[in-house]
């Protein structure tokens, strides 16, 4: 098919706006025999990099997961399992963000690919995974010699940092889990902790995680905190609302009010459990800031620095 198409003046080693040639597009689908066709074209090479992101087809096979193309691949004359595009991110950094669990593990045991490989940036594998919550990915990384889960990327950044700012809250449940190996208190880049990027970009069950976790908000004069706290005090609501819903939405269905009642407390219990846990943090942390609060005032003469808080309309600094 390549030799008629070839023929007929079609070049298969054309490339897209996006510098895009047909054999990446066959590679990012796991087509292997597609790609078989078009590498045996005139004018294609396994090789080539596209034109914008620079990432050769061995990176679009493992994007893929394919385990038959990537083995395929490796036995192709100059393909390099180990091979770097634009951002330094090598086949196995594509694998584990996307979740390609069998392409990591088969690519750990290729010659030359290290578990521990970092990009331009510091990242390693166990980084990537993060970003997209591949915790099973994770799970299996940590347990390879050398790689580590506070392992820190150039700004400081560990696992638990990109997992919050990314919102990944499956993730940081299993992270805090394992509170004798990960601090969640952490300062990640910037100085910033887990809480403030969870805040920062507003990742409410991500926030909620970290709060039930027993991780302490800044004082009251944190933007960030209290931030994070009025997103909590507005999911808060909209949990109740939602609850309350139901329960007017089940009301026709029973006439008898000891049954309603009985099938309140099933709605509320479905998303009572956080809920309850971390209305009882919120309390204790606005008393608490109120209290250094009014330490604070009280040191300076008063009148400035008073934390407002309600659960319902979020929380300020006056």
């Amino acid at each position: 098919m390549p030799e008629s198409l070839a023929a007929s003046g079609v070049s298969l080693a054309a490339v897209d706006g996006d510098g895009l040639q047909p054999l990446h597009y066959a590679a990012c689908d796991g087509q292997l025999e597609a790609a078989q066709w078009l590498a045996a074209a005139p004018g294609v090479s396994l090789t080539a990099a596209e034109g914008r992101g620079l990432q050769a087809v061995v990176h679009h096979a493992a994007i893929a997961g394919c385990l038959a193309l990537l083995q395929w691949l490796a036995a192709q004359p100059g393909v390099s399992l180990t091979v770097a595009d634009h951002l330094g991110l090598h086949p196995v950094h594509h694998a584990a963000h996307h979740g390609r669990l069998g392409a990591v593990q088969w690519l750990a045991g290729c010659p030359g690919v290290s578990l521990t490989a970092t990009d331009t940036t510091g990242w390693q594998p166990l980084h990537d995974t993060a970003v997209k919550g591949q915790l099973t990915v994770l799970q299996w990384l940590i347990d390879q010699p050398g790689v580590s889960l506070t392992a820190q990327t150039h700004d400081s950044s560990q696992v638990l940092h990109i997992a919050a700012t990314h919102g990944q809250a499956g993730m940081l449940q299993w992270l805090a889990q394992r509170q004798g190996e990960v601090d969640l208190s952490a300062p990640g880049p910037h100085g910033l902790r887990a809480l403030h990027l969870a805040a920062q970009n507003l990742h409410v069950d991500a926030l909620c995680l970290l709060f039930n976790a027993g991780v302490e908000v800044c004082g009251p004069q944190c933007a960030t905190c209290a931030r994070g706290l009025a997103a909590l005090g507005k999911r808060r609501v909209e949990l109740l609302a939602e609850a309350q819903a139901r329960v007017r939405r089940l009301t026709p269905m029973y006439t008898d009010r000891v049954q309603l009642a009985v099938a309140a407390s099933e709605v509320a219990g479905a998303r009572g459990g956080a809920l309850a846990s971390w209305e009882a943090r919120l309390a204790a942390e606005e008393q608490r800031l109120e209290g250094l609060a009014q330490q604070q005032a009280s040191a300076r003469g008063g009148g400035r620095g008073r934390v407002t808080a309600g659960l319902g309309d979020g929380m300020g600094v006056v």
